[in-house]
């Protein structure tokens, strides 16, 4: 607490065939953090390192087409990762497979698509079906005229004895047949032969012609009919791809409860792996661990013989290591402050051997969280969603550590709320503890600034604090 933890860098030394073993047992014991052996240049030039690109690439297109939460918890924590060459044969049984799953869902997503385009273009034809249905007529022979051309459709009723004139050029017939909502349903007869330039008045006039199926005969009560059995066709086809389609998720779900933690513990081990140095015999490791946590790692490594571990300590005046890399930071803060580090980490992460804001941000922004937005009701909602988050079983731990934080902001906004009389926004429900804030702006604006002046006067001082810790005497002046 205050302080970033004290980091040692280790190296370990096994025997080549040991390494996926190693990852497996050092990330359950979640003690180290990989580091970069090619970054080490003392030894870089007499090490191989795997190219496993692609293998984590097919890892991660698998879990990313089966849905699988790389980072979630495993469901057996006693499964293990499969050597590289192992892992490459099952990936490619496992790809073929899926590949052949995706092709089916395309196709199904595809048909779905395609019958929904359908079924909307029948429902507009059987609207504007609807619309001739006054006409006693054999509409199929009407639209199939060989000389004249026959354009149904709906204009404005005002548009009605303009579009007349219009049309006074050509051969014409209008004959409106029903009105409705100010508009006129009518049908608009001329020469084939004009039908371009006639089309082009209409549209000038507002004209808004019917889609009519192609192979429409009969009356328009006829073709509706015809209509409805089509309809009936594409929704029994619908049921089906819907009934393969909820087929399909439950073989993806099945495959999913197979292959999570298979995904998971390979992918985790991969990636680390992949930053290993070797030879033909043998596997360096490398990587940081926190000094109060070493005795865990060395105690994982002696377990096996043949292991070796050496570890240097980083004192905090250096922020690099020997190799110029630089020492990672880790925080460290008890119960509810650790729910604000990442919050911390949003305006930057303190360099290693640096002040850790953590405590000081966690309680000036909670007071001020509650001093800006003081409300009792709007502080109980936030306070029971984040009891809610806290308490949800199965929730990764960053929404839990969300939940904390409503809670406390939560809780401060209930006690300003309180103080204020302010209850949903309404300030005449319950009575000021302290005073209203809107009928005395000036007061809140006076402590606004007192603390403004407070938060500026504590980064100096943490910085100063900071710079003393890491013997960097000069630049604290």
């Amino acid at each position: 607490m205050f302080i970033t933890e004290k980091m040692q860098r280790v190296n370990v030394l096994l025997p080549r065939e040991d390494a996926p073993r190693f990852w497996e047992r050092i990330g359950r014991a979640g003690v180290m953090q990989p580091g970069e052996t090619r970054r080490m240049t003392s030894v870089r030039e007499h090490l191989q390192f795997l190219d496993l690109g692609d293998l984590l690439a097919r890892l991660r297109e698998a879990a990313g087409f089966l849905e699988v939460d790389l980072d979630s918890p495993l469901s057996d924590p006693t499964i293990s990762p499969l050597p590289p060459d192992e892992l490459k044969n099952e990936l490619e049984v496992i790809g073929r497979e899926l590949e052949e799953a995706r092709g089916k869902l395309q196709q199904l997503r595809e048909s779905q698509r395609s019958l929904e385009r359908e079924f909307d273009h029948l429902k507009v034809q059987e609207a504007h079906l609807r619309l001739l249905e006054p006409l006693a007529v054999d509409i199929g022979t009407l639209l199939h005229l060989k000389r004249f051309c026959v354009l149904a459709g709906t204009l404005p009723e005002d548009n009605l004895e303009p579009l007349d004139r219009s049309l006074h050029r050509f051969p014409h017939a209008i004959l409106p047949y029903r009105t409705e909502e100010h508009r006129v349903q009518t049908l608009i007869i001329c020469l084939n032969q004009d039908r371009s330039a006639v089309e082009e008045v209409l549209e000038a006039a507002l004209f808004r012609p019917l889609d009519l199926p192609e192979e429409m005969h009969g009356s328009p009560h006829e073709a509706l009919e015809h209509l409805q059995r089509r309809e009936a066709r594409l929704q029994e086809q619908r049921a089906q791809v819907e009934q393969a389609l909820t087929e399909f998720e439950n073989w993806r779900a099945e495959k999913r409860a197979e292959l999570s933690d298979f995904l998971k513990v390979n992918t985790a081990v991969l990636s680390v792996h992949s930053t290993v140095g070797e030879t033909r015999a043998v596997a360096l490791a490398t990587g940081w661990v926190p000094a109060r946590e070493f005795k865990q790692l060395r105690a994982a490594v002696q377990e096996e013989p043949r292991w070796v571990l050496e570890a240097v300590e980083i004192p905090y005046e250096k922020d690099k290591d020997e190799d110029g890399v630089t020492v990672p930071s880790k925080l460290r803060n008890p119960g509810i402050f650790k729910a604000f580090e990442g919050l911390v980490s949003l305006y930057g992460t303190p360099r290693y051997g640096g002040f850790d804001p953590t405590v000081i941000f966690s309680v000036m922004f909670v007071f001020l969280f509650g001093m800006m937005f003081g409300d009792l009701g709007h502080g109980f909602v936030l306070f029971l969603s984040g009891l809610g988050l806290l308490l949800w079983p199965r929730l990764r731990e960053g929404w839990k550590r969300t939940g904390s934080v409503l809670i406390a902001v939560g809780a401060s906004s209930m006690v300003f709320g309180t103080l204020y009389g302010s209850f949903f926004g309404y300030e005449n429900i319950i009575p000021a503890l302290w005073f209203r804030p809107l009928d005395d702006i000036n007061r809140i604006l006076i402590y606004a600034i007192a603390i403004g002046a407070v938060v500026i006067i504590v980064g100096i001082l943490i910085n100063i604090a900071s710079l003393l810790i890491q013997r960097r005497y000069f630049e604290s002046l």
